[in-house]
């Protein structure tokens, strides 16, 4: 795996952190930052002692979107060790956390991987279903970054974006 390509968001974040700007929200897109890392590293170990840091972290002062993050980063770990029933569990937790809120940096990925999940059990009408629930966020979040064209085309460009678009269909 190529680290570097995290290099820059974790440079960002961490100079939030020292900025004392929105400190809670920073500690916490650091720490997601990081999980997701060691996920894609293979380090499955430190991913869920980090994604559970993530998760006692977000839920005092609600931070929803960090909470979703954080149980499907647990999520995807359990579905890599195809522990069937915490994947489940976990994933229910994200769309708990979803729900009644509009968070769409955690609803896309949230959906994503319920789909993956649902397509890996077999289910594949409900696969299309959260991966067109997905796409449908992801369209919505590049909607609203007309204005910021780098933004946007480096989010359409992302490759589980482009994943997620081709499985419902609209990529």
């Amino acid at each position: 795996t190529d680290y570097r390509k995290f290099e820059a968001p974790c440079v960002r974040r961490h100079r939030l952190l020292q900025s004392g700007e929105n400190v809670v929200a920073g500690a916490l897109s650091l720490r997601c930052s990081q999980s997701e890392v060691v996920v894609e590293a293979d380090l499955l170990d430190l991913a869920r002692q980090e994604a559970e840091r993530v998760c006692e972290l977000a839920a005092p002062p609600g931070e929803r979107t960090y909470l979703a993050l954080g149980h499907r980063t647990l999520a995807e770990i359990a579905l890599a060790g195809q522990d069937w029933d915490r994947t489940g569990a976990e994933l229910r937790q994200a769309l708990g956390a979803l729900e009644g809120c509009e968070a769409p940096l955690a609803e896309w990925r949230v959906y994503a991987t319920v789909a993956q999940f649902r397509q890996q059990r077999g289910h594949k009408a409900e696969a299309k279903r959260y991966w067109t629930r997905s796409a449908a966020t992801i369209n919505r979040l590049a909607e609203s970054l007309v204005e910021a064209g780098e933004l946007r085309a480096s989010l359409l460009n992302h490759p589980q974006v482009k994943t997620i678009l081709r499985q419902a269909g609209r990529g």
